[in-house]
């Protein structure tokens, strides 16, 4: 994850492990200092598109920078098939 003063940007890589073509929901959740939530959200970073099985698929996702100092969690938190 990069920040500036404005944006951050959540770039990655999701690896489809298994033996069929599927699109993953990530939820990126950023915590303030204190540990409240500054923001989260969920996103499907191929879209409406399957990753194909045993493969690689790159993502960027940006969103407005909170103020002040955080840390983050990203995670899976549903699978489809389109």
């Amino acid at each position: 994850m990069t920040s500036d003063n404005d944006f951050m940007r959540l770039t990655g890589i999701i690896t489809n492990g298994c033996a069929n073509a599927a699109g993953p929901e990530l939820k990126w959740t950023v915590y303030n200092s204190d540990g409240t939530v500054a923001f989260s959200q969920d996103f499907w970073p191929a879209s409406t598109v399957n990753i194909a099985p045993r493969t690689n698929y790159p993502f960027e996702y940006p969103h407005a920078a909170p103020r002040g100092r955080w840390s983050y969690e990203v995670r899976v938190v549903s699978v489809d098939q389109w």
